[in-house]
C-alpha cells in the first residue's frame, strides 16, 4: 500500500467510499446527471468501472447508509464512510476511516468500525444543528432568551 495523500489532493468521487456517500446523498436526477458523466478508469483490478454498476453500488450505500471500498482506489486500502447530515437531513460532507485490507474481511471491518464512525457523525451532526440554530437566531441572541 503505498497511499501519499497531502493537502489538496483529489480522488475520483466512484472510487473512494466518501464519494459514493456523498454521491448517494445526492437526490435522484443529480446523482444520475453524475453519473452519466463519469468515465471510470481502473485505478487497481477491483475498481468497478461499469457505470450501471457503479450506479448499483451508490444506491446501496443509499439504500444502507455506508460505503465500503475495498481496494478499489489502492491495492491493499480498505475504507468506510458515512454521510453527515445538516439539520434538514442533507448530506453534506461525508466521515471515513481507512485501513489496511490484510486487517480483516470486509464484513467484519464494517462490524468493528461502523457502529464508532456512526456515533461519530451523529455527534458531528449534534454540533452543526447547534451551530444552525446559533447562526439563525443571529449574533448575541441565546436560546431561550
Amino acid at each position: 500500500m503505498s497511499v501519499n495523500i497531502t493537502i489538496g489532493t483529489r480522488f475520483p468521487a466512484y472510487a473512494t467510499s466518501m464519494g459514493r456517500v456523498l454521491l448517494a446523498g445526492l437526490d435522484a436526477d443529480a446523482r444520475a446527471a453524475h453519473l452519466a458523466d463519469v468515465r471510470p478508469r481502473p485505478l487497481t483490478r477491483h475498481t468497478v468501472t461499469s457505470v450501471p454498476e457503479l450506479a448499483r453500488v451508490v444506491e446501496r450505500a443509499a439504500a444502507e447508509g455506508h460505503a465500503l471500498v475495498d481496494q478499489e482506489l489502492e491495492e491493499g486500502l480498505r475504507s468506510l464512510a458515512v454521510p453527515v447530515r445538516d439539520a434538514r437531513g442533507r448530506v453534506v460532507a461525508a466521515l471515513n476511516v481507512a485501513t489496511h485490507a490484510g486487517r480483516g474481511t470486509a464484513e467484519s471491518v464494517r462490524g468493528e468500525l461502523l457502529p464508532a464512525l456512526r456515533a461519530t457523525a451523529t455527534r458531528i451532526e449534534a454540533d452543526l444543528a447547534t451551530a444552525s440554530a446559533h447562526h439563525a437566531l443571529g449574533a448575541g441572541e441565546r436560546v431561550g432568551a
